[in-house]
């Protein structure tokens, strides 16, 4: 998905990535777990890995773009962590030990095209979890999707480059595309321009529920957007809690 701007798109970036790490633990700590070793699935550029990592765990990453893992990689060898990342498809990947925990954040799952995919997914993390294992992860509400993305453009800049992001909302489609182009200052004092195109698909917070328990998974816990409150009608992101 993230090819020639894999380099520039952490700076544009405005996500709290310790607040999903605290989060975690939380999870963790409510559910009397002790995990030690965590898969983070569709990791990019190893904003969360990393972190797991420097909090103590042993963590690994699992993403389908080469140019978003060797940033990763860059970023873990310039902070001396030797962290496993793995070039693989979330729907059909495994992995050689099952672990104590998977999470996947920052709606990946939402990239996944129709429910048939996301069984897919949901059906490797449950063969590689251990029994009682987690798998946590979170998607872009519908509301979120439709109301606040919608077919708005959003413009961010620094200094040296900025990116336009013009979303368009098919609602008959459950899809929302995003137009992503980002413009960098280059050597010759004008700018270097890298597009990119992606789809999100809207996933209803019911069907998810049923599809986790249909793949085996039970304890499945919702909660809205960081905290520990149940889900409404105007959550952006709705996170998960499964057992295996």
């Amino acid at each position: 998905m993230y090819d020639d701007f894999a380099k520039i798109y952490d700076r544009f970036q405005e996500i709290d990535y310790d607040a999903f790490v605290k989060f975690y633990r939380e999870v963790f700590r409510r559910l009397k777990k002790d995990p030690e070793t965590v898969v983070d699935l569709g990791c990019g550029s190893g904003a969360v890995t990393l972190r797991l990592c420097r909090a103590g765990y042993d963590a690994a990453g699992i993403d389908i773009s080469p140019d978003m893992l060797a940033l990763a990689r860059s970023k873990a060898e310039s902070e001396g962590l030797d962290v496993p990342l793995l070039n693989m498809d979330m729907c059909s990947f495994r992995l050689p030990e099952q672990v104590d925990c998977v999470i996947s954040a920052l709606d990946c799952i939402n990239y996944l095209e129709n429910l048939q995919e996301v069984r897919a997914a949901f059906e490797c993390v449950y063969e590689c979890l251990k029994p009682g294992g987690i798998f946590i992860f979170d998607i872009n509400s519908e509301y979120k999707l439709r109301e606040v993305l919608g077919d708005n453009t959003f413009v961010y800049e620094d200094d040296s480059a900025f990116c336009v992001w013009d979303c368009a909302c098919f609602p008959e489609d459950g899809v929302v595309s995003f137009d992503l182009n980002f413009f960098v200052k280059d050597n010759s004092k004008g700018y270097s321009r890298y597009s990119e195109y992606q789809e999100e698909t809207m996933f209803s917070e019911q069907e998810l529920t049923e599809l986790l328990a249909d793949c085996g998974f039970k304890d499945i816990r919702t909660y809205a957007d960081l905290t520990f409150d149940p889900p409404n009608e105007k959550s952006e992101r709705i996170f998960f809690a499964a057992q295996k």
